[in-house]
């Protein structure tokens, strides 16, 4: 039986499912740093403790939050947990954050659907730009040419 907790992942355990997506692989050091920094977070366990699954949410908590890390071991994908693991930080930062706080994310590539059933909008949409990003050593460059 898969159980869901809200709670972050330890280290470890986030590193062994940031492995299985093929994202650029944190240190250890990074992921202890991000997920204590984390707003919260929803692991799922299988019968046997281990962690299969989790979502955490960064942000103020307040005007604005970015659901960040939706991973499912690839075992258990493709069964409704990651649905799970969504409806429940939701339901999470309901329960702590203003009713018009915005809640936004990236979606991985094919993985919009996934995210519309909850009910985000994909953008850009009316009123909405692209989804926009840079990593830090890039921009950093660009403004230095300036």
């Amino acid at each position: 039986m898969i159980r869901l907790y809200s709670e972050r992942p330890t280290p470890v355990d986030y590193l062994a499912l940031i492995a299985e997506t093929g994202w650029p692989m944190p240190s250890a050091e990074q992921a202890k740093t991000a997920l204590s920094a984390s707003l919260c977070a929803v692991i799922a366990r299988d019968e046997k403790q281990q962690t299969i699954g989790m979502v955490r949410a960064i942000g103020d908590g307040v005007m604005k939050v970015y659901i960040q890390d939706v991973v499912v071991s690839r075992p258990y994908r493709g069964k409704g947990l990651g649905q799970r693991l969504m409806r429940t930080i939701l339901a999470n930062l309901g329960s702590t954050c203003p009713t018009d706080c915005m809640i936004g994310l990236f979606a991985a590539e094919g993985r919009t659907d996934f995210y519309a059933e909850l009910g985000f909008i994909t953008r850009p949409s009316a009123g909405f730009g692209p989804g926009m990003h840079g990593t830090l050593s890039t921009l950093a460059k660009r403004g230095n040419a300036a």
